[in-house]
């Protein structure tokens, strides 16, 4: 493997996919090179915003040996049937919270990781949300005045 950023396709280019896309310009270890969904409009305009190639077909960005993973920013519904397509492709696969639609869904995409070789992760953004940070808080201040 290379010194370089770590090559990624994106699926599902709606509004965390440009959130996610813009924290990865900013970032020197990962690389989106490809997006995909299935709405032409929205490849269109993703591409224009980003810079980043569409691809017209998942197909084609699983078939891409540049690309080692992908991220999920599709429906829950959609997380297992993409994530084994990927995890087939011998891509790892980043998905948003929850891991899938259903508990039997969710047992299948961990199984992924055994019978593929693949990493599956799942995104917990809730650190930045304002309860998070004040049971944070609360737990510091309780720990500094213990002392």
């Amino acid at each position: 493997m290379s010194g370089g950023p770590v090559k990624l396709g994106i699926v599902g280019l709606g509004r965390w996919a440009r959130v996610l896309a813009r924290a990865a310009q900013r970032s020197p270890k990962l690389e989106i090179v490809a997006g995909y969904t299935r709405s032409p409009e929205k490849r269109e305009a993703f591409s224009r915003e980003f810079g980043i190639p569409a691809v017209a077909e998942l197909r084609q960005m699983l078939a891409d040996p540049e690309i080692q993973g992908v991220i999920l920013t599709v429906p829950n519904e959609q997380h297992f049937p993409i994530s084994e397509q990927a995890a087939r492709a011998g891509k790892h696969v980043y998905t948003e919270k929850p891991i899938a639609h259903t508990l039997e869904d969710g047992v299948r995409i961990c199984e992924l990781e055994k019978d593929h070789g693949v990493h599956i992760v799942v995104g917990h953004s809730a650190r930045l949300l304002a309860g998070t940070r004040a049971i944070r808080d609360r737990k510091s201040t309780r720990l500094n005045s213990s002392h």
